[in-house]
């Protein structure tokens, strides 16, 4: 069997999957896991395009791309960011699509579905739900598919920041 450069980089991607899904899962364990699959598939009310992140940031943003993967001379996927004071985007752009992969919030500008921001009490977050308070610091909201990950921090009893992870539909 010949090794490919190729097969050697889809090999690591799947290695890749795997340690990112072991330790998703060991952290469940750790944390409070919800599945809600309307706020995940739109966390912020609508399904996150590049198009639309500036009206969800309500700022300017920064464009900036890295080529996720180039063979043979042949240009090939890449991550796109947009930010806007601490807070990003991810999305990963093929020839013909661009896919929103991640994001990380930071700053109260930035309005969740159900009226979730960053800074809001911890009980309130939990009210705006319908859950029933949990000591944990870390809650991870997610689809039924567990595909798409909010990993709400808290800190001082408030929302500190939320990062979305594994959004690839």
């Amino acid at each position: 069997m010949v090794v490919t450069t190729k097969r050697v980089r889809n090999l690591k991607a799947i290695a890749l999957s795997i340690f990112l899904l072991i330790q998703f899962h060991s952290k469940a364990q750790k944390n409070n896991i919800v599945v809600k699959d309307d706020f995940s598939s739109k966390p912020f009310g609508v399904i996150v395009t590049e198009r639309n992140v500036k009206s969800i940031i309500k700022q300017p943003t920064k464009r900036s791309s890295k080529v996720a993967n180039k063979t043979d001379g042949v240009e090939g996927d890449s991550i796109i960011s947009l930010s806007s004071s601490g807070n990003y985007f991810y999305f990963l752009k093929s020839k013909n699509k661009s896919v929103f992969f991640g994001a990380k919030i930071v700053t109260s500008n930035v309005k969740f579905a159900n009226g979730i921001f960053v800074g809001m009490t911890k009980s309130a977050f939990f009210k705006k739900f319908g859950m029933a308070s949990v000591k944990s610091d870390t809650i991870i909201i997610s689809d039924s598919n567990e595909m798409c990950h909010h990993n709400f921090f808290f800190k001082n009893s408030k929302l500190n920041d939320d990062r979305i992870d594994g959004c690839i539909d």
